[in-house]
């Protein structure tokens, strides 16, 4: 249950299909388990996040249910599939997400190395951020970043977020993680 009031509002939300000059970001289905497992699976691609790699298909299945199809229905927000638009590709993902033990709204990216360096999480923070205060939801988001993880705190600086504290998260429970933020008004 999200409990600030200013979060709640966003459980209002419908998931919604975004588009950049590259990309279209629509929700995830279940079909898209495939390509979660190559996301959740590579040890580059996970270094910084926490998670335990994927070992069959079924975790990505899984994965799926539990987190961005049920962030669907619990807040009507969530990590959204990002498609690159000439191939029609599964490069990555990029939303929002409630972080119930922090009481956040976080957003988040991963993309899949042969997309790394190319300007793609950039333009998918932008366009997931622009969503989300033009619709006048959102007065806070924050992104937790691994220590180490210089590249994500690059992206998120761009926008103006500002490192606020360290923080524990469960998905990283070995390194407190740098707590980013973006306030309307600052």
């Amino acid at each position: 249950m999200i409990k600030n009031n200013k979060i709640y509002k966003l459980g209002t939300l419908m998931v919604k299909t975004l588009e950049t000059d590259r990309m279209i970001l629509r929700p995830f289905e279940l079909a898209d388990a495939p390509d979660m497992y190559l996301l959740g699976s590579m040890p580059q691609i996970i270094q910084y996040v926490g998670n335990t790699p994927f070992k069959h298909l079924a975790d990505a299945e899984n994965y799926l249910k539990t987190h961005p199809l049920n962030d669907y229905r619990e807040t009507g927000f969530g990590r959204l599939a990002c498609v690159d638009k000439k191939s029609n590709q599964l490069i990555g993902f990029c939303g929002l997400k409630y972080m119930d033990e922090i009481d956040e709204i976080e957003i988040g990216y991963r993309f899949l190395p042969a997309f790394w360096g190319k300007g793609l999480a950039t333009e998918a923070v932008k366009t997931v951020l622009d969503w989300a205060l033009e619709e006048k939801h959102c007065t806070r988001l924050v992104g937790c970043i691994h220590p180490d993880n210089q590249a994500s705190k690059k992206v998120l600086s761009k926008f103006g977020f500002k490192k606020e504290k360290t923080v524990n998260v469960a998905f990283i429970p070995d390194v407190p993680v740098d707590l980013f933020v973006y306030e309307v008004g600052d």
